[in-house]
């Protein structure tokens, strides 16, 4: 059975209202979320990680350089087959395109993430998280680089943009549209070509000048 490491970096996956504030904050553990992930076991063996539990805004480039050092040591144990990362949407295009210019990896690397807290109706957290595990485990998902998946919808971290603060369906690619979907646990490409990232190497340490 294949192994799918799940790297939880916060967003609101992991959140739930706060009766207190009456508003979402992150209270969920990956243990927790994986939990409502029912029936996944049949299809992978999971471990689990925590990078950080961060809302979408709160991270910055220097998190993201960080994570993309967290994910490749994650990529280099053999018995890891793929790589799931969770992630606040409101960031999550930019963290995917960044880790897709920095890792360089065959191993297949999906981000999600949800558009409704656990405490809504229709959380969308578990869905997303076993969509993506399907995905990572997924033999015809190596050598594609980072995708993004929500919604049953694979799109290529250097193509998808978010396009609205609620929809499900938020991540679209307007050129190219989705390189495929999750369907009944089934991953299925439409396309074989993408748009090619040149890979950099990070530096010890990011330099970002403020204009």
């Amino acid at each position: 059975m294949r192994k799918v490491a799940v790297i939880f970096n916060g967003g609101t996956i992991t959140m739930k209202m706060d009766p207190r504030i009456h508003a979402a904050v992150p209270k969920l553990s990956g243990e927790e979320i994986m939990a409502m992930v029912t029936g996944i076991e049949r299809y992978a063996e999971i471990e689990c990680f925590t990078f950080s539990n961060l809302p979408g805004p709160h991270i910055t480039p220097e998190k993201m350089m960080e994570l993309s050092k967290y994910v490749q040591k994650v990529l280099k144990r053999d018995d890891i087959d793929g790589v799931v990362i969770t992630h606040g949407t409101d960031t999550l295009e930019e963290t995917a395109y960044l880790l897709d210019l920095t890792i360089k990896n065959e191993k297949p690397i999906v981000v999600t993430g949800a558009m409704r807290n656990s405490s809504e109706l229709g959380y969308d957290g578990p869905a997303n998280l076993s969509a993506s595990i399907c995905t990572a485990i997924s033999k015809s998902a190596r050598g594609r680089g980072v995708l993004v998946c929500l919604n049953n919808e694979l799109n290529c971290a250097s193509e998808v943009t978010k396009t609205h603060s609620m929809k499900l369906n938020t991540f679209q690619s307007f050129e190219f549209g989705p390189i495929g979907i999750v369907d009944n646990n089934e991953v299925l490409f439409y396309r074989i070509e993408m748009y090619w990232t040149k890979h950099i190497f990070l530096q010890t340490k990011l330099k970002l000048k403020l204009i």
